[in-house]
């Protein structure tokens, strides 16, 4: 339930809300019609069994396909079908390759719900746990399994209703608590300019004016705040960094980063690290074609590369006189498939 909170024309400031997310995005479902007959599929047998068409809203459980086969012998039939394993739209069908693309319709448990999993499975209530497939804090879908019993060849499923995340796992009543209690995605300008743009639910484009500088790699999500410029660790401690972009001119190790989140900085600009720190603080190495988005707390470009790098005369000069100018960090970085460099830029 994404929507875009300006409109073209609009002047905005970086604090700006322009955009906001209350759900998590919709799945995207195949229904493989190809695999449930095998080598009597084809094309024309898809096409005749067909019960939905494109753009059509189903239910779960809703039979979307169902065909009968002669036997060999022409003596008994056999019975193929499929139905859909959630509520939403139809997007696509391919009868050349025995798929149909469903986007789920997603009715979110902003109520909590409670399933009776101990009844529904036949257990004890402090037998719930062994038969969950998930655990407390996991975002689980509407209509998902989430727990099942095998007995006497019988499989007994669990259910969900709705999309949310299972707050509470009680094994004195064997129960599972499901809550959609997640707090709205907000996307906010960064940047001082006007709106050129706008595709509903999905983007805007913001003209603005300013210097960029190009990155060699950037970790962590775009982010702004005022820059400043620190020459050694005795000023990083001592200095108010909180929301500020911080900028070292020589390289900076596990210590600044592990500090950057501490002090709850907006975004870190270096020279360099070595990747050694770089895994201390981040505890994975880091992926080899796309970069942006990690969990870090604030938004980290390194202007020359991982190693033993000073900042170059003419950036550090310019960053140096930036002091006190308003940052925007977008460190998102691509290396295969269409080179994308993290950026800054100061305003």
């Amino acid at each position: 339930d994404g929507s875009i909170e300006v409109s073209v024309g609009a002047e905005v400031k970086p604090d700006t809300l322009v955009g906001i997310n209350r759900q998590e995005p919709p799945k995207l479902m195949l229904a493989p019609l190809n695999k449930v007959m095998g080598i009597e599929f084809s094309p024309e047998k898809m096409k005749a069994g067909l019960l939905c068409a494109k753009g059509d809203a189903v239910s779960f459980n809703q039979r979307l396909f169902k065909h009968m086969e002669p036997s060999l012998m022409g003596i008994s039939k056999s019975l193929y079908y499929y139905d859909s394993p959630t509520s939403g739209i139809i997007e696509e069908i391919n009868c050349e390759t025995g798929i149909i693309l469903i986007r789920e319709k997603l009715v979110h448990a902003y109520k909590p719900i409670v399933l009776d999993v101990a009844s529904k499975l036949g257990l004890k209530p402090n037998q719930i746990r062994g038969y969950l497939s998930k655990r407390e804090g996991d975002l689980v879908y509407g209509h998902e399994i989430i727990g099942k019993r095998v007995s006497k060849q019988l499989v007994n499923y669990i259910r969900t209703d709705a999309t949310g995340f299972i707050t509470e796992i009680n094994t004195t009543k064997g129960t599972v608590t499901i809550h959609y209690d997640k707090k709205p995605f907000e996307l906010f300008a960064h940047v001082r300019g006007v709106v050129t743009e706008v595709e509903d639910k999905k983007g805007l484009t913001i003209s603005c004016e300013g210097v960029e500088i190009d990155g060699m790699i950037g970790f962590g999500p775009e982010t702004s705040g005022k820059i400043i410029v620190l020459n050694n660790k005795k000023d990083f401690k001592t200095d108010d960094i909180a929301g500020k972009v911080v900028v070292f001119v020589d390289k900076v190790d596990t210590e600044i980063l592990q500090t950057c989140s501490e002090r709850k900085v907006s975004g870190l600009i270096a020279p360099s690290i070595d990747n050694r720190d770089w895994i201390n603080f981040y505890h994975y190495e880091i992926g080899v074609a796309l970069t942006g988005g990690e969990k870090i707390g604030f938004g980290f470009i390194i202007t020359e590369g991982f190693g033993n790098f000073t900042m170059r005369d003419e950036l550090k000069k310019l960053l140096v006189k930036s002091s006190g100018q308003h940052g925007y960090l977008s460190p998102s970085t691509q290396i295969r498939a269409g080179v994308k460099r993290p950026y800054l830029i100061i305003q």
